[in-house]
């Protein structure tokens, strides 16, 4: 407060000496004009050369002292309007010395050895001012720096001082009158006043709300909580517990068990950690990045960021955060955004770290900008974010691969498509309306370490309403499609073969017919004759007989086949007979008559039979050469 003060009274003065200054000009500036006024008048006196009359003299020098009274008037005007604001400020100017010579006589440590005369009173029974303890009981006087633990000089009793939220309307000589009102310092218990280096309490013993203690001595004082821009309020002794938002938390190491072995102090662990299904680092600025699932819509809901029926608004410079994971390493990335009210930015970039995101404590917005270490701005220019000396490094790095280089798109129409096509440039897209399509060709990036970090932030008066979400498209097969073409198919191949089958089966067929009309017709070109066969009676069975047709034995020997033969009793000639090649045997058919007479159901049957054909002319091998050698018509048997 003391400070407050002292910088009002500094800005009072600086505004009387403004004006004094203003009025400095402006008399001179009058003067001045007076003067030329003046001279012009005489210029045109001394150039007359016509006789004038008196009256007109007269008019001039009216005129001329009426401009003088004028000026004149004006001009005592302001010489006691500086006189009155000089001694306002003279009288200012003795009240602030005076009440900085008492804050400065307070605040210079007395020697070791004047300590003990601190004592005032009749009977030396009380303490200096902005002195503790009680001399009568044989107390030593403390000051009040040492009683508040090195972060005030001012220390009264109860009630004294109580200025609240009044002591920044009291003028200098109000604030001034109410310390002369103190005539001696408390006995023993005292309340500190204007406690410093953020502390607060009677003895200025503990630290105000969002700071902790310095290496746990108050002396120190307060430093503010280490939430990493995500929590303002922390244990006041530890530094631990802060509330973190934006979905993080307290490092796992900080717990009760393992918090007093970790290397790093847990003060300096707070908030550091995502959430579950959030990404990042989220320190030095940076946030937690919501995980986004393949083909699942999120809204621009800044608390769930879920699609529920009725979810809530982006406002403007309210920031959202999204990762997109690909599922599939050689399939494209698209990200589609569609926009149904109000406006949006998008930023996006392959490195969790690209973006920071600062709060104007004004207006509460959000401001998203590029990390330092990048060495770009947002509009481009490569020592926006950096200092003189680390710009001109990065510019003479050519081979520095982690610069970044902005790329700006932009909306245009009811869809804008946007392509990345360098793995280096982040995208940069303003005052998005309706749908944008961002595609990530897989070639860009290498997929199985890469993710996709956005950042989206509200961007017009009307709270944005819109959806996000990413695929990546690849073959898939329809099951109930799949079995339709498959049983077509197999139907279709089936009742080909079906076809086939039956083609070549009638081929076969065919083939089949034409061999048997050829065996046939080949079988007809065979030799082949005539037998006649005769059967005589049980009772004539055993004796000769000669055919009927003989009639002539006398001719037999003239002709090569008489036609009746006179088979003896028991003699058997074959009907047919086929030799084979070497002529030793043949095949013989025999006709036989079977037993049975009449009555017998089968009288007769042909037999076949292997047999040899021997050199000697009797007996049956001679009827065999005989029958091979001629050709019978008939045979009476």
């Amino acid at each position: 407060m003391l400070e407050r003060n002292q910088r009002e009274q500094q800005r009072i003065s600086d505004e009387l000496q403004q004006k004094i200054l203003a009025l400095t000009q402006t008399l001179a500036t009058t003067t001045s004009s007076l003067t030329s006024q003046l001279t012009e008048l005489n210029k045109q006196l001394t150039t007359l050369t016509a006789p004038i009359s008196s009256s007109h003299v007269t008019k001039l020098a009216d005129m001329v002292e009426t401009t003088t009274t004028a000026h004149h008037t004006r001009l005592v005007q302001l010489e006691n309007l500086i006189v009155r604001i000089l001694m306002t400020l003279e009288t200012q100017s003795k009240q602030l010395e005076s009440f900085t010579y008492m804050l400065n006589s307070l605040q210079e440590p007395l020697p070791p050895a004047k300590k003990k005369e601190r004592a005032c009173g009749p009977q030396c029974s009380h303490c200096e001012p902005f002195y503790v303890g009680n001399p009568a009981k044989g107390g030593r006087c403390v000051p009040c720096l040492e009683y508040c633990n090195q972060h005030t000089n001012i220390c009264v009793e109860a009630g004294q001082l109580d200025f609240n939220e009044s002591a920044g309307n009291l003028s200098p000589a109000e604030f001034l009158e109410s310390f002369k009102q103190i005539e001696h310092g408390p006995l023993e218990l005292a309340e500190c006043r204007f406690c410093q280096n953020n502390t607060m309490g009677t003895q200025c013993e503990e630290c105000v709300e969002g700071y902790f203690v310095v290496g746990k001595d108050i002396a120190r004082g307060c430093r503010p909580c280490e939430c990493h821009g995500h929590g303002d309020i922390c244990d006041r002794r530890t530094g631990e517990n802060c509330n973190c938002r934006n979905n993080t938390e307290n490092d796992r190491q900080c717990s009760q068990k393992s918090g007093k072995n970790s290397a790093i102090p847990c003060w300096n662990l707070q908030c550091s950690k995502c959430k579950e299904n959030f990404q990042g680092v989220p320190t030095n600025g940076h946030q937690c990045y919501r995980h986004m699932r393949l083909e699942q819509d999120y809204c621009l809901d800044p608390e769930t960021q879920e699609c529920s029926p009725d979810p809530n608004l982006l406002p403007q410079g309210r920031t959202m955060f999204f990762v997109v994971q690909p599922r599939y390493m050689n399939v494209d990335i698209r990200v589609i955004m569609d926009i149904t009210s109000g406006a949006a930015d998008l930023y996006l970039s392959a490195k969790e770290d690209t973006f920071v995101v600062e709060v104007n404590h004004t207006t509460g917005a959000h401001v998203v900008s590029v990390d330092r270490k990048y060495g770009v701005g947002l509009t481009g220019d490569l020592t926006a974010n950096t200092s003189f000396p680390a710009a001109a490094a990065l510019r003479n790095a050519t081979d520095a691969p982690w610069l970044l280089q902005p790329r700006h798109a932009t909306p245009s129409g009811l869809a804008t498509y946007v392509t990345v096509r360098d793995p280096r440039e982040f995208l940069l897209v303003r005052n998005l309306q309706h749908r944008l399509v961002v595609t990530v060709p897989q070639n860009v990036y290498d997929l199985r370490s890469t993710r996709l970090y956005l950042v989206i932030s509200g961007a017009s008066e009307v709270p944005t309403r819109g959806s996000l979400f990413f695929r990546q498209d690849q073959t898939r097969i329809d099951l109930f499609v799949f079995f339709s073409v498959f049983f077509s198919c197999f139907f279709l191949f089936l009742a080909a073969c079906v076809v086939v089958w039956k083609v070549k089966r009638a081929f076969d067929i065919r083939r089949a017919r034409r061999l048997h009309a050829a065996q046939m017709e080949h079988m007809a070109r065979r030799p082949f004759a005539k037998v006649c066969l005769s059967i005589l009676d049980e009772e004539e069975s055993g004796e000769s007989f000669r055919s009927p047709l003989r009639k002539k034995p006398q001719r037999r020997a003239l002709r090569d086949s008489p036609k009746s033969v006179p088979v003896p009793c028991g003699s058997v000639r074959p009907v047919a007979v086929e030799p084979t090649g070497d002529g030793a045997a043949a095949v013989t058919t025999l006709l036989v008559q079977l037993p049975g007479g009449l009555s017998a159901p089968v009288r007769l049957a042909l037999a076949s039979a292997l047999v040899a054909v021997r050199s000697s002319s009797g007996g049956a091998a001679g009827g065999i050469r005989a029958a091979m050698r001629r050709r019978t018509s008939h045979i009476n048997l």
